[in-house]
């Protein structure tokens, strides 16, 4: 996305940049290109504050040439979460005991205790 300036949202550009990137895996080795990729985005090319100065693809890099790395890549603002409200009972008989009951092995929280 940043390398070549796509403005379209990440969710929706991912075909463009599929097959810009196979333009670029070499025939040779595309595995330890792939490894190469993946290391550059978690050290230099970050979505945010990316470290373009020290990129060996920075005079390629059309992000760096519009002056506003930092702008890619687009991503389409998050839906606000719902606001859930839920109740708690706790039965204690006299003696002070509380009621606990084990939850189902699979699903949430399998196997826990709750009250």
């Amino acid at each position: 996305s940043r390398l070549n300036s796509i403005a379209t949202p990440l969710s929706e550009a991912k075909p463009e940049i599929r097959a810009l990137v196979e333009q670029m895996v070499p025939a040779r080795r595309p595995g330890d290109f792939a490894q190469a990729m993946m290391d550059l985005g978690a050290t230099l090319c970050t979505p945010r504050r990316p470290r373009c100065m020290l990129c060996p693809l920075r005079e390629d890099c059309s992000a760096i040439l519009s002056g506003d790395p930092e702008r890619f890549p687009v991503r389409l603002p998050k839906d606000d979460k719902p606001l859930r409200r839920g109740a708690a009972f706790v039965a204690e008989r006299n003696d002070g005991a509380i009621l606990l009951r084990k939850r189902p092995e699979k699903g949430l929280l399998g196997g826990m205790t709750e009250v």
